[in-house]
C-alpha cells in the first residue's frame, strides 16, 4: 500500500514538473510574483516597525519570523491543497462532480496529487532565507518543533479552506469567497498580541487568521503553550466540521445525470 502511494506521488510530481517546464514562462512569472509579494511585505513591516517601535514587545526579528512562517504555510497550501479545491469547484460548475464521487474512498488525496502545483514550491527559498537571517532556533529540537507547528498551522489553513470548498457542492460558485479567504490570510503574519476583545475571538477562532503562523511564533519566541492548545483543538474541530459539512452538502447536490 505504501509503495503504491509513493509511486502515485512520484508520478504526480513528474506530471506536475513536466507541466511547469512546458509553461516555463508562467513558472518564472510566478516566482517573480512571490518575490515581489515578499519584498512588499518586508517593506511594509519595516515601515510599521519604524513608526511603531514597540507593539507589545514584538521586535523586528519577531515580525520577520512571522512573515517567513506565514509565507511557508501559504506556499505549501497553494502547492498541495488549493489547486484541488479549485478543481473541485470546476467539476461542480461543469456538471462533472459525479466523476469525483465514483472515485475510491481516498478520492481527495488522488485529486490533490493530480492537481499538484510544484512551481509554488520554488518560492520557499526566500522565506527560509528570512528565517535563517532573522531567527535563531538554537537547537535541532527547536527546528523539529517549528516544523510540527507549521504543519498544525497548515492543517488549520487547509481545513478552513475545505469548509469554503464544501460550499461549492451546495451553491456552485464560491470563487469570491476563496478570493476573500486569500486576502484575509495574507494578514496571518501579524502577531496575535494585536488582537483585542471581540477581534481576538473572530480572528483567532472563527476565522483563524491570527493562529496559523502564530503557533510557532507564540510557542517558540514567547513561550506561550496556551496558543498551541488552542491551535490543536481548532485543528481537530475544523477537521470534524469539514467532514460533517461535506457529507451534509452532498445531500443537497443535484447530480448532473438527473
Amino acid at each position: 500500500m505504501l509503495l503504491t502511494v509513493v509511486r502515485i506521488i512520484y508520478a504526480s510530481a513528474r506530471v506536475s514538473l513536466k507541466r511547469d517546464l512546458l509553461y516555463i514562462k508562467d513558472t518564472v512569472m510566478l516566482i517573480a510574483f512571490n518575490i515581489t509579494i515578499l519584498v512588499v511585505q518586508f517593506a511594509f513591516f519595516s515601515f510599521i516597525y519604524g513608526n511603531v517601535p514597540t507593539i507589545n514587545y514584538v521586535s523586528f526579528n519577531d515580525m520577520m519570523f512571522l512573515l517567513a512562517t506565514q509565507q511557508i504555510i501559504e506556499i505549501f497550501y497553494y502547492s498541495f491543497f488549493f489547486p484541488s479545491f479549485v478543481a473541485m469547484n470546476s467539476l461542480v460548475v461543469e456538471g462533472k462532480f459525479d466523476y469525483f464521487l465514483v472515485l475510491p474512498k481516498n478520492r481527495q488525496l488522488l485529486l490533490n496529487l493530480w492537481e499538484l502545483d510544484l512551481k509554488e514550491l520554488f518560492g520557499i527559498i526566500f522565506p527560509i532565507f528570512l528565517l535563517a537571517k532573522y531567527s535563531s532556533f538554537g537547537s535541532i529540537k527547536t527546528v523539529g518543533l517549528y516544523f510540527i507547528l507549521v504543519l498544525v498551522g497548515l492543517g488549520i489553513r487547509t481545513f478552513f479552506g475545505m469548509l469554503i470548498r464544501n460550499l461549492t457542492i451546495a451553491v456552485v460558485k464560491v470563487l469570491s469567497l476563496q478570493n476573500l479567504e486569500s486576502v484575509l490570510f495574507g494578514y496571518a503574519s501579524l502577531p496575535y498580541v494585536i488582537y483585542k476583545g471581540i477581534f481576538k475571538l473572530v480572528f483567532m477562532l472563527i476565522i483563524p487568521v491570527g493562529i496559523v503562523a502564530n503557533l510557532a511564533y507564540g510557542h517558540i519566541l514567547r513561550n506561550n503553550n496556551y496558543i498551541v492548545l488552542i491551535g490543536v483543538l481548532l485543528l481537530i474541530a475544523l477537521y470534524i466540521l469539514s467532514e460533517f459539512t461535506f457529507k451534509g452538502f452532498l445531500k443537497l447536490y443535484q447530480s448532473g445525470g438527473g
